[in-house]
């Protein structure tokens, strides 16, 4: 008689419901945050270089480490406290710069195709433990001067 009445009692049954799907709900809104963080990086960091494109569309003498700066830091020589402005990469302070610029000629005489990429740009997502390090697509801007 007593078993039959533990299992009928239902006190209690509310909080451990309301446990579950609290559970699953903080984790969705905790990945929707990662995923707009990731688009906002994303195209935060196309900015960049479309910036930089323009940038030294505009500026023949400028020189392949300015426009890195420019797609990094923002300005066009690295600043003396780089932390301070923000990076979009993480990995940008590492041996290995995450923005390369090639210049090609072209077939038009006085034309120069330059080539802005950007490939394995890391950065943190808001959730490390559950998201970790998102390493971007790579990104590419052509543009002729």
């Amino acid at each position: 008689m007593q078993v039959q009445k533990i299992f009928r009692d239902r006190r209690g049954s509310n909080l451990v419901e309301s446990a579950l799907v609290l559970g699953a709900f903080i984790f969705m809104v905790i990945g929707a945050f990662d995923f707009g963080q990731a688009v906002f990086m994303h195209q935060g960091m196309v900015e960049r270089v479309r910036a930089a494109a323009r940038y030294a569309s505009m500026t023949p003498s400028a020189t392949d480490t300015d426009i890195q700066n420019l797609v990094v830091y923002g300005q066009t020589t690295v600043p003396a406290n780089p932390s301070v402005l923000g990076s979009f990469c993480t990995n940008a302070a590492a041996s290995t710069n995450p923005v390369s610029v090639t210049r090609r000629a072209t077939s038009t005489p006085d034309v120069n195709l330059t080539v802005i990429s950007v490939s394995n740009c890391s950065f943190n997502l808001f959730s490390p433990y559950v998201g970790g390090l998102f390493t971007m697509q790579p990104i590419s801007v052509g543009y002729t001067q």
